[in-house]
């Protein structure tokens, strides 16, 4: 896995402490005594094998196909001091997304469940199986038609968005944010093989730019903390997610702080005040 991750992430750090991160998730109380990454903490062995791991991955992707996602590194950018406040106004937002993401995915999976019942009572699974995932490829296609950024998981559509952004209009933004919440979530649902990991941080990516015209504030500030804080509200790993956007954009120590406080301040109103098991609890 963190090899895996070594590939596709920033830096091999990230994805090393992504691994030992989720590996010991507070999710004890849910998971059986023994289940993989469930509240369990790594061997020390395992542990040691992450670095290695995920740096000779990385090593290798970038002698195929060096990645910079920007140009001039953030920590060329002047630090505001306001930035830490700010953050939690971005946070409380972050966790909204975060939420509207959730419920779309789940909203998706209750209607493919439904409709593949239906489906396979009257012509068996293998018509249920074709019909879904034509179902799933017409959904995206309508989207990557209406919204040609919703193409892909949403990591290699990241850098084009930066570069591009003040001539993307606003709706235009919303209406991909949208657009990509319903295209992953039906293609999951209908069998595409894949994580949310990368949607949630290009849908997070758009309402960092939405955020800062409808606040009023630097996107240098705003899109750093929710491409972290929109799947830091229910992933419950705040240090690989500071440590993503710091990676991405070569951010410095400074810039860290108000990343940091926007994670945690969308994962406590999501995951620690109990809403999101609320809902999930509700759900099933």
């Amino acid at each position: 896995i963190a090899a895996a991750f070594g590939v596709i992430l920033p830096t091999p750090l990230i994805a090393a402490c992504l691994v030992a991160e989720i590996a010991s998730a507070g999710s004890e109380r849910l998971s059986p005594e023994g289940e993989f990454m469930a509240g369990r903490k790594l061997p020390k062995k395992v542990l040691t094998l992450l670095v290695p791991a995920a740096t000779f991955s990385f090593v290798a992707r970038w002698a195929l196909d060096p990645e910079p996602m920007v140009k001039t590194p953030g920590y060329l950018l002047p630090y505001d001091n306001g930035s830490a406040v700010y953050a939690i106004g971005i946070g409380i937002f972050s966790a909204f997304v975060g939420l509207v993401f959730l419920l779309i995915q789940a909203s998706c999976k209750v209607l493919t469940v439904k409709l593949g019942g239906v489906i396979e009572r009257s012509g068996g699974k293998a018509a249920r199986i074709i019909l879904l995932a034509s179902l799933g490829g017409a959904v995206t296609g309508v989207g990557m038609y209406l919204f040609p950024l919703v193409y892909s998981s949403g990591k290699s559509c990241m850098q084009p968005t930066i570069l591009h952004a003040k001539s993307l209009s606003t709706t235009l933004l919303i209406g991909t944010a949208l657009a990509k919440c319903v295209t992953f979530s039906m293609g999951i649902s209908c069998g595409l093989v894949g994580g949310l990991f990368f949607p949630a941080m290009f849908v997070g990516l758009l309402g960092g730019e939405v955020a800062s015209r409808l606040f009023n504030l630097d996107p240098g500030i705003t899109v750093p903390i929710m491409l972290a804080a929109v799947p830091g509200s229910f992933f419950t790993a705040p240090i690989t997610m500071l440590l993503l956007p710091v990676g991405m954009f070569v951010m410095g120590p400074l810039h860290a702080v108000a990343v940091l406080m926007g994670v945690v301040t969308s994962n406590t109103l999501l995951v620690g005040t109990g809403l999101l098991q609320r809902l999930l609890s509700k759900a099933s």
